[in-house]
């Protein structure tokens, strides 16, 4: 986040510096860049402001997924289980939609715990173990 007495004037200076990196060159309400981090970076800092700058992402979801990828790659039985939980929570989407339709924390603590019984039986049936957790560096 870049703190500004006027952030309207210093979103279109930086708009008319990068107008060339614009994405959608068609309608130019779409207001995407393709222009890195350190180039925005170097603007700003030629502009004299100051800002606090992180240059890596978590982005936690994003790493998860590529853990995950990494460990179904080669891993028949892992893909299968991974694809079943992904399937199973599909479902459990259009049948109570994207928040399982519930909203009470009691409710929600049930639902938990019915489906992880029932999922943990499955499983048990099946021998397959599927934990997709991953430390990441």
């Amino acid at each position: 986040m870049i703190r500004s007495e006027d952030a309207p004037k210093l979103e279109s200076r930086l708009h008319d510096h990068f107008v060339m990196m614009q994405v959608n060159k068609v309608n130019h309400r779409k207001e995407f860049f393709r222009v890195d981090l350190n180039h925005i970076r170097a603007e700003i800092e030629k502009l004299g402001l100051n800002a606090q700058w992180t240059m890596v992402a978590q982005a936690a979801a994003y790493r998860q997924s590529l853990a995950i990828e990494k460990a179904i790659k080669d891993n028949p039985a892992a893909q299968r289980a991974w694809m079943e939980r992904q399937l199973e929570l599909e479902h459990l989407d259009t049948q109570f939609g994207s928040d399982g339709g519930i909203t009470c924390p009691i409710n929600q603590a049930l639902f938990d715990y019915r489906h992880d019984k029932a999922e943990s039986a499955r499983h048990a049936e099946q021998n397959v173990v599927p934990t997709f957790t991953a430390e990441l560096l």
